[in-house]
């Protein structure tokens, strides 16, 4: 029996939305201590699934990662799209919200690891953090 494994990462647009609906009320926090992060879009792994499954692929596991950000970038991008200066300060892991549990595993490069398989798979390059802002903005 022949299979394939999609591990997928964790989606750059939860962070790109809760960093939008942050930037009312005061600036885009995080406690990753300047580390990156790798993630992808919704869209990407969703698509690398339908190729997986109408070409399957010789290679059985593939981790389906974009390209690296830090919340400097991810501020910055939304700074861009949105016309006006958006601060990113860095504070403790539970004043971060949902994702203070994430913020360990970020300072420690858990979550950094690269991988080209997401953009094998594409047969083009992965959405960046600033296309998925993009696109969160003008939705």
């Amino acid at each position: 029996m022949s299979y394939t494994v999609l591990r997928n990462a964790l989606h750059s647009d939860a962070f790109a939305a809760k960093a939008i609906h942050d930037m009312e009320p005061g600036p885009i926090v995080s406690a990753g201590a300047g580390s990156s992060l790798v993630t992808s879009s919704i869209a990407d792994p969703a698509e690398a699934a339908v190729i997986a499954l109408t070409t399957p692929p010789a290679k059985q596991l593939w981790k389906l990662r974009g390209p690296a950000w830090t919340f400097d970038q991810l501020a910055e991008s939304v700074s861009t799209e949105l016309g006006k200066t958006i601060e990113h300060r860095e504070v403790d892991d539970l004043e971060t919200g949902p994702f203070a549990v994430l913020f360990p595993l970020i300072r420690q490069g858990i979550l950094s690891e690269e991988s080209d398989d997401l953009a094998t798979l594409l047969r083009r390059a992965p959405q960046p953090i600033e296309a998925v802002v993009a696109q969160l903005c003008r939705s």
